[in-house]
This record gives structure tokens, sequence and C-alpha cells, in this order.
């Protein structure tokens, strides 16, 4: 029997659901304009350059992922994720990036009407579904990777949708319900194989149940009914998801490059082993990285014990239904579970939707409504923004944009239709999404092997294949980051391989990046120093940056700095009407953490004007030996620019030993009068 409904209760729910619903909104749209390097950018980027790529070549089922040379096309999932984002972005006049997010939450949002319909079915009372839902809005991880450029929230909803329709099946026996659930379960095969199959789990077992408990006819009849209904539930969806598979390994194995993307590679790394599904390591990594994010800590499950012996049957029969469909994820897909934390989205709802229905059971107990009604739901929301507000929301505010700068870098040193080789990033789709290049990444042990006695890298046959294979389309840039990158005999050997500059163009952010000789101009130098001084947070751009080393930028506490190792000078023009400069200066953790460490440096500033040259600041610092001297270091100078003058920022040291002298400025900005 559902439970009763009140007036009170009624303002309740609906009061809870409005509330989180628009704090979810607020709370993803935070960072909404930074790039897609926050969390597992690598995916992200994956399936933002499949639907830019769709965009340029069309909507088409092989669909390129340039990213491992040619053929360019590599596809994965059914690109119904990427078509909708590339729609919504050429009718939107969008980019990608924000497209992508926007998809994404809408799915999810719409994936809570059949979450609604589903819990309706376990729980009746509507607006106790409301408040269960309404923890699944406050979900650290459901505010955060609903937001993210990824195809999980379209295939929760796609799963969810086939679950409830399942779910109205078998309640009503209405072949209508079970056609529908057929329709959306092929989408949610296509669109993400691994996720429909979480939402199999409760399907099967509501089925089975069914089969097992129906005493309207006998169990021929029923046998028939169900085996019946279970053949059109899963049938369709398993064969198309079949079709698929097949399809997309046929367009994989073209690719010289991609032998590792093949279902069958992936199917044994994504399956694990049956050791690694009970080991402790195992076990710790699910806590901290699946069921954390996802009811704001594991304490949370301290309450569900309690609550099992106060809950009614109803409750009961539905935590079964939730639990199968948790377990079901991380139980098959053991090594994704371990690896990936965005896995977690596919099965996390149901272990919110657990606690959730147990929560609400609470409600029930025989003690002050006020006060069970003030506590109960409160406190647990209070404490899922508690842990979104320490995990997620940091990542948000600060995504590590390395690879973007470095994008950015291949595209201001490269023509539009320019090929980029790159090794040390794995085949990370981030690089060259930024970089608007299609690119051969190389993979070592698939692309190359280091030879154990000269040291050196030597091409597989199957990278010699692949570069084969670009003929037509030259390589006019390399990128390489890791040990590779101070391998001068490499570096030699491939500047020369493809006619490339000696020298990097950009040379900083631990990468290097080398392009044709043709293209290694003074403008383009120019333009990557641009880009790495927005990187460093200089507000204001220098005129002239001297230094004892190379420039790079790097996080000093949790800003960028832009590092010009002593003796450093920076120049800046200063306009009439400037009356004060501001910023921060200091060493990098790395000039004093380890040997060998700095000695210390002066940090000082001058300002110009009419022949005239004066000291405005002085300050030496020494964090090795002096612990306030670590960090960043504040100022705000007042400026009589009169007719206008340059400001010089410096570093040095006065013995004259640069050891480690990594000095760093970040944040100058020129403030003129009303500013």
């Amino acid at each position: 029997m559902p439970w009763q409904k009140t007036g009170f209760r009624l303002q309740f729910g609906h009061f809870v659901f409005i509330v989180c619903l628009i704090l979810h909104a607020r709370l993803a749209a935070i960072g909404w304009n930074q790039p897609l390097l926050d969390e597992h950018g690598f995916r992200q980027t994956q399936t933002a350059i499949a639907a830019e790529y769709a965009l340029k070549d069309g909507f088409r089922l092989d669909y390129s992922t340039p990213v491992l040379g040619k053929p360019w096309s590599i596809p994965f999932e059914f690109p119904l994720y990427e078509w909708i984002v590339a729609a919504v972005s050429r009718v939107a006049h969008m980019p990608i990036d924000q497209a992508g997010r926007l998809v994404s939450l809408l799915c999810f949002y719409l994936a809570i009407i059949p979450a609604f319909f589903f819990l309706r079915h376990l729980i009746g009372d509507a607006e106790r579904v409301l408040i269960v839902l309404s923890l699944l809005l406050a979900s650290p991880a459901y505010i955060f990777w609903s937001r993210a450029c990824m195809i999980e929230s379209l295939a929760l909803l796609l799963g969810m949708s086939f679950l409830a329709a399942a779910m109205a099946a078998i309640a009503r026996r209405d072949w209508r319900f079970t056609a529908a659930a057929s329709a959306f379960g092929m989408l949610a095969g296509l669109v993400k194989v691994t996720t429909f199959m979480v939402f199999c789990a409760p399907a099967g077992l509501a089925l089975a149940h069914a089969l097992l408990t129906d005493k309207s006819r006998d169990f021929r009849r029923r046998f028939l009914v169900y085996g019946g209904m279970s053949l059109l539930i899963f049938g369709p969806a398993l064969a198309v998801t079949r079709w698929w598979t097949r399809y997309a390994d046929a367009i994989r194995a073209n690719n010289p490059l991609a032998g590792f993307l093949l279902a069958a590679n992936l199917g044994r790394w994504a399956f694990g082993t049956l050791g690694q599904r009970f080991s402790v390591e195992t076990l710790s990594t699910w806590a901290r990285f699946g069921i954390a994010p996802m009811i704001g800590g594991w304490e949370m499950l301290l309450v569900i014990p309690l609550a099992i012996l106060l809950t009614r049957p109803v409750v009961k029969k539905g935590a079964g239904l939730c639990l199968a469909g948790f377990l079901a994820g991380p139980l098959v897909f053991s090594n994704l579970y371990y690896i990936h934390a965005y896995y977690w989205y596919a099965c996390g709802v149901f272990l919110v939707m657990l606690a959730g229905l147990y929560l609400v059971s609470l409600l029930d107990l025989r003690a002050n409504k006020w006060i069970a009604r003030s506590l109960i739901v409160p406190i647990p929301l209070a404490f899922f923004y508690a842990s979104y507000a320490s995990a997620y929301l940091p990542i948000q505010r600060s995504p590590d944009d390395r690879l973007k700068v470095l994008g950015e870098a291949v595209a201001v040193s490269t023509e539009t239709g320019a090929v980029l080789l790159a090794y040390g990033f794995d085949w990370n789709p981030s690089l060259p999404y930024y970089a608007d290049r299609r690119a051969l990444m190389a993979r070592e042990g698939d692309a190359y092997r280091m030879d154990p006695a000269t040291k050196q890298p030597v091409d597989t046959q199957a990278l010699a294949a692949a570069l084969a294979n670009l003929k037509d389309d030259p390589i006019q840039a390399l990128a390489v980051e890791g040990p590779l990158k101070s391998d001068a005999v490499f570096i030699a050997a491939k500047t020369k391989q493809f006619g490339l500059a000696p020298i990097p163009i950009f040379d900083a952010l631990d990468a290097a990046i080398y392009v044709t000789p043709a293209e290694d101009t003074a403008e383009a130098k120019a333009r990557d120093a641009m880009i790495l001084y927005r990187y460093g947070n200089l507000i204001d751009t220098p005129i002239s940056v001297k230094a004892g080393g190379p420039v790079d930028a790097v996080k000093i506490g949790n800003t960028e700095a832009f590092v010009a190792p002593e003796p450093s000078e920076m120049v800046f023009d200063v306009a009439p009407g400037v009356v004060s400069v501001s910023g921060s200066f200091g060493f990098p953790r790395t000039a004093y953490a380890h040997d060998p460490k700095t000695v210390g440096g002066d940090f000082s500033i001058e300002y110009e004007t009419g022949g005239a040259r004066k000291e405005l600041f002085e300050k030496y610092l020494n964090p090795a030996t002096n612990r306030p001297d670590r960090g960043l270091q504040s100022f705000a100078i007042p400026i009589q620019s009169g007719t206008g003058g340059k400001l010089y920022l410096r570093t040095g040291n006065p013995q004259g030993n640069y050891t480690a002298g990594f000095t760093a400025w970040t944040g100058i900005q020129l403030h003129s009068t009303g500013q």
C-alpha cells in the first residue's frame, strides 16, 4: 500500500526538489567556459573531437577521430551524442566545448523523468520519490559529471528510460511498453553498451521476480509470457549492439595503430580478472573514487543498516533492484570501474536511490515529525554539498589547461591542414583537439619501443605503416614530452626525417614543439610567447623578456605563474594615466623542495620616464632557508607615470649564484585612473 500523502509532505517534497534542482544548475555552471580538461580530459576531448569532425566531414557512421593517423576513423560508440552536440553547435553557433556540456546537462535533467517513474513503481508516494531524486541532484558526482562533454548522461537517459519502460511493461503486461523498452534498449546499447548492461540487471531481476510470483496464470503460461517479453526487451538491443561492435571493429582494423582498440583486446582489458574483483586495492579504490563521490562519502553507508531494520517490505523490494543495478557495473566491468571514475556514473544512480529509499523510510519513525523532517533530509543534503565543495568545486574552477596551451601553440605555429606527430602523450586527443589539427600520436609499445642496447626508440612496423599512409598529408609539426624531449639523438633524427627546424619553436610546460623551417618565424615565436604569457597569468603583456634560462609557466599554490629564471628582466610599456602596478612574485616549489636548492634572489621593480629611472620596489627572498618566503608575495605600488614610460621587473642574485633560480611573476597588471 503506498504511503499516505499529506499536505505538508506535498509542500516539503516539492520544495526540497526545486531547491536542489536550482542548486544543481547553478553549481554545474561553474567553470562552464573552462576547457574540457577538468577531469578525464582524455575522454572528454575524444568525444569533442569526434563532434568537431562531424561538423567538418558530415554526419557519418565511420566518423573521424583523427589521433592515430590514417584512416582517421576509429569509431567507438554509435555517434548519437556527437551528432546531437554537433547539431546544437551549428544551430546555436556555440563552441563544441559548451555545446557538449549543454547536451550532457539536459540529458541528465531528462533522465530524472524516467527515474521518477521507476521510483514511483517502487515506493508509490510521489513526494518521497522527489526527496530521493533530490539526493540525486545533490550527489557530488552527478553535479560534476553531468556537465562533462561525454556520452554518460545520454547513456543514463536511455538506460533509465529502458528500465522505466520495462518496469511498466512487467507491471501492466502492456506490449506498448515492451516495444518502448526495446527501442530505448537498442539506443542505449548503441550509445554505451557498458551502461546498458547495468540497467539490464534490475530489469532482468524484475522479470525473474514476476515469473516466480505471478499467480494469475500457471507456470507454463507465465514462462511463455515473460519469456517472450524478455526476448523482445533484450533481444533487439543485444543484436543491434553486436552489429555496431562488429562494424566499428572492421573500421578500426584498417588503422595500423588501432589494434589495441579492437573489441577482443578491449574486452579482456575491460572485464579485468577474478582476483582483481575482490582484491583489497580494488575495493579500496572503488570505495574512494566510486562510492564516496556518489553519496558524499562512505560514511553515508552507515545509515543504511539502521534503516533496514525499520523499513517496510515495499522498500526492501525496491532496494533489491537498486542493489542489483549498482553492483552490476563494477562486478562485470571491474577494470573499467577501477581505472575510470566516470564509469560509476552509470551505476551510482542506483546507490543514491538505495540510500534515498532507506532515508525516506526513516520519516515514518514514531518521533516528532518536525524534528524527523528537519534532520533526516537536510543533514545528508548538507553532507553531499560539503563533499562536492571539497572534491569537485576546485577542479571546476581551476582545471589543468596545459594541453590546451600546447594545442594553441601548435595552432599558431602551423598551417590549418598540418598533421601533427606526437610522442609522449599516449593517444590523448586533448592536444590535437585544441590544436585543431589531425594527428598521429605515437604510443610507446604500439608505435615504438625502446631498444635495450642503444636506449633509443625504434619505430615498429605499425608506425612505419601509419607514416606511409600519410604520404599525401605530410607531417608539419612534432610535439614531444617525457623522456624523449631531452633525447638529443632522437630529436635530431625525427626533425631531419620530417624536414623540421632543429630548434623548438615552443619549449615550455614540459613539452617541445618543432615545426617546418617555413613556419619557424619571428612572428610565430611572438605568438607562442603571448600564449605562454597568458597561461602564466601576466594580465598585461610585456614588450620584451630576457631570462637566464628557458621561460616557462608553473603553478605556485593554486595560481599559474610565469617563470623567467634569474637573472631576468621583463619590460612593460606604461601609458600616460597609469597610477599603479600590482601582482605577485616568488619561487615555485621546485626551487627549494629538493637539491640543488636556490640560494635566493632579488625581485625589483623600476620605472623609467623622461630618461630618468627610479626604483619603486625591491625585496630579497630565500625560500630554502626562510619559510615565510615560500609561496607568492603580493605587491601594489603607485606609479607617477607622467607622459608615459617603461616599467622593468627584474630578478637576480647579489652573489651571481643562479642555482635553481626559477623566479616567477604572476597577475602583473597596470592600473589607470578610475580602475
